[in-house]
């Protein structure tokens, strides 16, 4: 007989023990085996609904691309039958005037007199070349700028179904839309454009070393921009000295050197400036 904690155990109540110690330690083992076997279980669920979810993910971008890819391509088709229909009909109403004007100056034939042709003479000019199809008016017949504005002007009534009308050009000029396009068209954005600011260089060579400036003038603001500085001398600071000071400069005043820079850097920035703003220089 054996005493645990003061209870004595022997016999039924050492059989009793064992097999309630061997069922707590079989029901713990169950219980961790079918913990194991719902967690990979569980494991294997969410991979499975992971795979499944790239795959959506995966049908509806290649969807979604291809629907997208097809709507582009719709409206640049579009747009490009678009742009060719209207060349199209810009070029059949030209061709249409030109063919309206033509029957116009043949109908009235007898308003111009024969203009005088004689075909080159193989045995003196040469070779005759082929006939070219574009011709000068003026070769079949005496076109000047008088006799030719009635026969246009009746071309352009009937393509256009209207009659025109005789205005003025001091009328034209005076319109408020027609001042407005020439005073656009004189205005220093139309003539000069992108030409209101270009670069330069200047290159030097002084007793402290040699220098290559290189500069945009912004003629708008006439100034300076875009200082760049290149030199051999032993000044270390001068490139960026040089760069701040001339950096938003008036191109048609000098800045005036710093006070604090000492005599030798204040010398080389002379030079520089002297450089840049006498034409004399090269």
């Amino acid at each position: 007989m054996k005493i645990i904690r003061g209870i004595k155990l022997g016999g039924l109540q050492q059989k009793i023990f064992n097999l309630m110690l061997i069922f707590i330690i079989a029901l713990v083992g169950a219980f961790v085996a079918v913990s194991i076997y719902q967690q990979n279980n569980l494991s294997g669920i969410v991979e499975e609904a992971s795979r499944e979810q790239q795959d959506s993910i995966e049908k509806v971008s290649e969807t979604t691309m291809e629907a997208v890819l097809e709507a582009s391509m719709t409206k640049a088709t579009a747009l490009q039958a678009y742009i060719a229909g209207d060349l199209f009909a810009d070029v059949k109403s030209d061709v249409l005037t030109m063919q309206a004007f033509a029957t116009e100056l043949f109908e009235h034939a007898e308003q111009f007199s024969p203009h005088p042709f004689s075909p080159p003479v193989k045995e003196n000019d040469g070779v005759a070349s082929v006939q070219s199809r574009v011709v000068n008016l003026a070769e079949l017949a005496p076109v000047t700028a008088q006799n030719i504005v009635a026969p246009l002007v009746s071309a352009f009534e009937k393509e256009y179904h209207a009659a025109a009308v005789v205005t003025p050009f001091d009328g034209i000029a005076i319109l408020p839309e027609v001042k407005a396009l020439a005073d656009d068209f004189a205005s220093d954005e139309w003539l000069y454009a992108r030409w209101r600011s270009f670069e330069g260089r200047r290159r030097g060579s002084f007793s402290w070393g040699e220098v290559e400036v290189d500069y945009t003038i912004d003629e708008s603001s006439r100034s300076f921009s875009n200082i760049q500085i290149s030199t051999d001398s032993l000044l270390v600071d001068l490139s960026d000295q040089i760069s701040r000071l001339l950096e938003g400069a008036s191109t048609l005043e000098p800045p005036s050197l710093p006070t604090t820079a000492d005599e030798d850097m204040q010398q080389s920035m002379s030079d520089v400036i002297a450089l840049l703003y006498d034409s004399r220089c090269s």
